[in-house]
C-alpha cells in the first residue's frame, strides 16, 4: 500500500507514511484491543492522517465499530484460516469517504465485469522475451526507477527509494519481470506467518508494457510461494478502476471482498482499491 514505516505496538502491527495519509493496522491480540485503538488514534493525530484502516479478526470488531469504524471489506478465513478478517476504516477527514458518482460507476463496472470473468484452468506461458525472478536489496535502484516511471505524476518521488528500502528491511518479498536486463513489472508480497496469510500490493508496470497482463505471472508465482509457506490465504489490493488488474485476479481464482475508498496515493491522487482474496 505504499508505506514508509512499520512498527509494532501492543498487539498490533502498524504501517504509515508513503504519502497516503493513512494509518494501516493489523490486529493480532485480543487482550489489548482498547489500548490499541486509543494508541492508533493518537498516532493518527500526531501524523496528521486522514484515514485509519484496521485489519481486524472477527472477534475484535465490536470495539472498533463502537468507536465509529466502518466495514469496507471482509475476507473469510483471513486469520489462521478459520477466522474472518474485516477491513474497518475510520474516516478522520469526511472527504476521504466521499466518492464521485462517475468514479463509483466505474468501480461498480470493474467489479461486475471482473467477477464475471471465469477462472481459467489453463496455464498461461510468459513470452520468452521476459524473465521473472525474486528481487533483492541489490535491485532496489531498479525497483525505485520502475515506480518513478510508472507514476510520473507522483508528488513525492524521493519517497520511492525509502519505501523500497523499508520493504526489504522489513522482510517484504518483491518479485519482478525483466525484459533483457530492464525491470518492467513488479509487485510486493508481505507474509504474516503467525496469522497465516499474505498480502500483495504495490504493483508497477513500465508504461511501455501496460496491457500485457504481466502481473498475472507475478501473482501466480506469489500464490505458489504462499502455498509452499503453508499459508491459508492470500489477499491482493488492486486499483479499483483498473479493469485489467481486477479481471486478472478474478481469472486467477480470487474473490472480491470489498473496496477501500480513497485509500492509496496512485500518481497524484488518492484512489480506491479493491480487496481480493483466495483461500489456499
Amino acid at each position: 500500500m505504499g508505506y514508509d514505516s512499520m512498527e509494532k505496538i501492543d498487539g498490533a502491527l502498524i504501517h504509515h507514511g508513503g504519502g497516503n495519509r493513512n494509518l494501516y493496522v493489523t490486529l493480532y491480540q485480543r487482550e489489548s484491543i482498547e489500548d490499541v485503538i486509543a494508541k492508533m488514534n493518537h498516532m493518527a493525530e500526531e501524523l496528521e492522517c486522514d484515514k485509519i484502516v484496521g485489519k481486524v479478526p472477527e472477534w475484535g470488531i465490536e470495539p472498533f465499530l463502537a468507536k465509529g469504524y466502518q466495514e469496507e471489506a471482509k475476507i473469510p478465513g483471513l486469520f489462521e484460516g478459520t477466522t474472518t478478517g474485516y477491513f474497518l476504516s475510520q474516516f478522520l477527514d469526511p472527504q476521504r469517504k466521499h466518492c464521485e458518482k462517475r468514479e463509483q460507476k466505474v468501480i461498480d463496472s470493474v467489479k461486475t465485469i471482473a467477477k464475471a470473468s471465469v477462472a481459467s484452468s489453463n496455464t498461461y506461458k510468459m513470452s520468452g522475451n521476459f524473465q521473472m525472478r525474486e528481487l533483492s536489496a541489490q535491485d532496489s535502484e531498479a525497483v525505485t526507477n520502475l515506480y518513478k516511471a510508472a507514476y510520473l505524476d507522483y508528488p513525492y518521488p524521493s519517497r520511492f527509494a525509502k519505501q523500497v528500502e523499508d520493504g526489504f528491511e522489513k522482510g517484504a518479498s518483491y518479485w519482478g519481470i525483466f525484459e533483457e536486463d530492464r525491470l518492467v513489472e513488479t509487485a510486493r508480497m508481505y507474509i504474516y506467518p503467525d496469522l497465516g496469510h499474505a498480502e500483495i500490493s504495490d504493483f508497477a508496470s513500465h508504461p511501455n508494457h501496460r496491457g500485457q497482463n504481466l502481473s498475472y505471472y507475478l501473482v501466480e508465482k506469489m500464490i505458489s510461494i504462499a502455498r509452499e509457506e503453508e499459508l491459508n490465504s492470500v489477499c491482493v489490493l488492486a486499483r479499483a478502476t483498473s479493469y485489467g488488474r481486477n479481471i486478472t485476479l478474478s481469472k486467477l481464482g480470487f474473490s472480491c471482498g470489498g473496496t477501500l475508498r480513497n485509500n492509496t496515493l496512485i500518481g497524484s491522487s488518492l484512489e480506491s482499491v479493491n480487496v481480493w482474496y483466495q483461500q489456499l
